[in-house]
């Protein structure tokens, strides 16, 4: 192995384990910050919060209302045939398989536990509304998504015969705690 692998494998293994001592400090934080107990602390001035959203534009940090930019070109919605991936396309052809892939962002300084994405095809003249989409499919992210961090989830997708050719694939994001 060369030096540079060796290196590279060190500092991965280094992560690795950063990550796991994060992991294993999180539920303990999580029950101090929500823990039931008997006395009422002082509210801090500091609100610790996630900040989970999908892009509109490059450069979106999820602030809105926004204006005059071309919202319906995510950067962080990509499908690619399953033989291709990394070829992105925005036409679909009836019976072949896609992989359709959502990046997420959580802007905020608490993790977001396992978040869920629901995939959405619509023609392109009804708009961008779930009452009149097609759910095509709903994923996961398979891990948890860290404060100031980003992931991607994945959803395979085979065309039906009547959602070939160019539709508007839109997502919603969310996550459910206890």
């Amino acid at each position: 192995m060369s030096r540079h692998r060796e290196k590279a494998t060190a500092y991965v293994r280094e992560l690795q384990k950063m990550r796991k001592s994060y992991s294993d400090k999180v539920p303990a934080q999580l029950r101090r910050i929500y823990g039931k107990g008997d006395h009422k602390a002082d509210p801090d001035f500091f609100r610790e919060s996630s900040f989970l959203y999908i892009r509109s534009y490059p450069g979106d940090i999820g602030v809105r209302p926004f204006s005059g930019i071309n919202f319906w070109n995510s950067p962080d919605l990509n499908v690619s045939p399953i033989n291709q991936l990394g070829s992105f396309t925005t036409e679909l052809e009836a019976g072949k398989t896609y992989n359709i892939s959502c990046r997420l962002n959580n802007r905020g300084d608490l993790m977001i536990p396992y978040p869920k994405v629901e995939f959405f095809l619509t023609n392109p003249t009804l708009g961008f509304n779930t009452q009149v989409a097609d759910l095509i499919g709903l994923t996961q992210l398979p891990a948890l998504l860290l404060p100031n961090s980003n992931g991607v989830a994945n959803y395979q997708y085979q065309v039906p015969s009547s959602e070939a050719g160019h539709k508007c694939l839109f997502a919603r994001t969310y996550s459910l705690v206890r």
